[in-house]
């Protein structure tokens, strides 16, 4: 980080995002440390190295830029927080290692005491949603925000699955309609959900909340598969592993005219896009076909559509992705905004 006299960009996170278990963690194929890796590669003065894409600023010159700036550290959600979004059942079934390891898919953990796996596992996945919040606050306060980490969407009230515990998705957006003070609540929030499988955990938070608008596009044939939270809906693209679908230009034209329509339609003030990249070819769980560029031009359009159509906030989460190279990918889409919306600080 650099010192705290150097612009802020509204850029979340915290080194203890990254999840570290002894080597246990490979046993996942979420890459558990790539918020750090795109920590890095955000504030290193290397250009990303991909022959196909290409920012308007000649060989990469935004790193060095960034480098110059300060991120954003987050805090712990308190008691409260928690207790908004998940069941005190739910909570207190977190004191379990194998309730845990089963969410996250690591059967091992179970036999570990639940101090170290509280302190491996949970509190790493608590901050990463306490930096859901805060960005959700910086979003209101300057138009946008990215959270390094979060997007934990299988996670509800009652349920946890699919790596999420924490439902950081609903915290943020009932944060920005009910948590900041008053004069800066919206009443109007959409949920842009382009990671690879269904989001049905704030799917089920907001079954029949007319204040959300629910916007998934997903492969229905790859987990959760969960037919109750599909009718929380509200927009859908409904995809098929490895279809050409999946691909651009397809895929894109096809986000941009649906995703407009549903702006245009319900007329969001407020948008939280979780931005999943295991849409991405290759993907051992999204079985999807994205390329490269196709996630750079996708996060591009979220943010051109929320920016110049519905002029509203728009703050985006990281959520899924399991392949090494989702890092690259992901800090190159987000040097791509910096490019394309001017959003270097003029003070910087």
């Amino acid at each position: 980080m650099c010192k705290s006299s150097r612009p802020k960009v509204p850029i979340v996170y915290s080194p203890g995002y990254n999840i570290t278990f002894f080597g246990l963690e490979r046993l996942h194929s979420f890459d558990s440390q790539k918020y750090k890796r795109v920590h890095k590669r955000l504030t290193s003065q290397r250009p990303i190295k991909n022959p196909n894409f290409l920012i308007t600023k000649p060989q990469g010159m935004l790193p060095p830029l960034l480098r110059r700036c300060q991120f954003y550290a987050p805090k712990m959600p308190t008691a409260a927080d928690l207790s908004l979004i998940h069941s005190q059942t739910y909570l207190d079934s977190l004191s379990c290692p194998k309730m845990i390891a089963g969410i996250i898919e690591v059967p091992i953990l179970s036999h570990f005491p639940i101090w170290l796996v509280r302190a491996r596992v949970l509190k790493p996945m608590l901050l990463a949603t306490g930096g859901s919040k805060l960005a959700a606050e910086l979003a209101l306060a300057e138009g946008w925000a990215i959270n390094l980490g979060g997007g934990f969407h299988h996670a509800s009230r009652d349920y946890g699955g699919g790596f999420c515990i924490y439902a950081d998705i609903t915290l943020a957006v009932r944060h920005v309609l009910e948590g900041v003070k008053p004069e800066k609540r919206v009443k109007k929030v959409m949920i842009v959900d382009l990671d690879a499988h269904q989001g049905n955990g704030h799917e089920r938070d907001f079954m029949n909340d007319t204040r959300v608008h629910i916007f998934d596009c997903f492969n229905k044939e790859i987990y959760p598969q969960d037919s109750v939270a599909e009718n929380a809906i509200s927009t859908s693209i409904v995809l098929h592993s490895h279809s050409t679908n999946t691909s651009e230009p397809r895929y894109i034209e096809r986000l941009s005219e649906t995703l407009r329509s549903a702006i245009e339609s319900f007329g969001p003030e407020f948008i939280l896009y979780n931005a999943g990249t295991d849409c991405m070819r290759g993907d051992p769980l999204g079985e999807m076909m994205l390329g490269f560029d196709g996630i750079v031009e996708r996060d591009e359009v979220v943010f051109r559509l929320a920016r110049e159509v519905a002029r509203c906030p728009v703050m985006m989460v990281l959520s899924g992705g399991y392949q090494k190279k989702n890092a690259e990918v992901i800090s190159a889409s987000i040097l791509n905004l910096f490019d394309k919306f001017d959003l270097m600080p003029n003070t910087a």
